[in-house]
């Protein structure tokens, strides 16, 4: 009997331990920018809007973390105001969305954003001030865009070899897609009064290691 009682105690301790790093991976993977094949930019002369994660879950978020009425305003407003120019040039617009996927995401989104971006939520939907026009909708569920095969693939199509960034957030998933499309060999530009930092010191350190990446960041305008 004591036998068979240590023997499930040691098989629980195993799946646990198995659980616990199956967990750990699937939420490393969320924050690191993805790998993928290069391209030649010289030979793709058109660019592109990326909108990231602009949505209610996320843009208007309350408590700790929350970006503030007035400056989640201003860079929505701002953001319409590049979908209004690349629909006048003649540039795609793409939105990229979030949705947890997997129970260890799912789980950590529920503890520490209150479940912000996990399956049916109404908050998934793109912040209501945001209107983008006639865009190519990208479903993700890591930080970087360029983990969905179907955003390279537009990008190819549309011969897209320059990105402008906008959204949030610009410590996590901006900079994720910004080192993932400038790993593949893309020109990428990060608008920086388009984008939220819930924590603005900290994008404050990042943007000079973007820039030395070759990452550029477009100042906000002078007033």
């Amino acid at each position: 009997m004591e036998t068979a009682i240590y023997g499930l105690m040691a098989g629980g301790a195993v799946l646990v331990l198995a659980l616990s790093v199956y967990a750990f991976r699937e939420l490393a993977a969320i924050s690191r920018p993805t790998a993928g094949p290069a391209i030649d930019s010289e030979e793709r002369p058109n660019r592109a809007l990326l909108l990231i994660d602009l949505q209610g879950d996320f843009s208007r978020r309350t408590g700790k973390g929350a970006y503030g009425e007035t400056v989640r305003a201003a860079a929505v407003a701002r953001a319409n105001t590049l979908a209004a120019e690349a629909r006048r040039l003649g540039e795609p617009v793409i939105v990229v969305r979030h949705v947890w996927h997997g129970w260890p995401a799912r789980l950590a989104a529920r503890l520490a954003l209150g479940g912000a971006g996990n399956p049916g939520r109404k908050g998934l939907a793109l912040d209501p001030d945001l209107h983008p026009g006639e865009a190519i909708d990208i479903v993700k569920h890591v930080g970087d865009s360029f983990s969905v095969p179907d955003l390279s693939a537009h990008l190819e199509r549309l011969k897209v070899g320059s990105l402008r960034l906008a959204g949030l957030d610009a410590c996590h998933c901006v900079q994720l897609t910004a080192r993932g499309a400038a790993a593949r060999g893309y020109k990428v530009e990060i608008v920086d009064d388009a984008v939220l930092a819930s924590v603005p010191a900290d994008w404050q350190v990042l943007k000079p290691k973007l820039i030395a990446e070759g990452i550029r960041i477009t100042p906000a305008p002078v007033a």
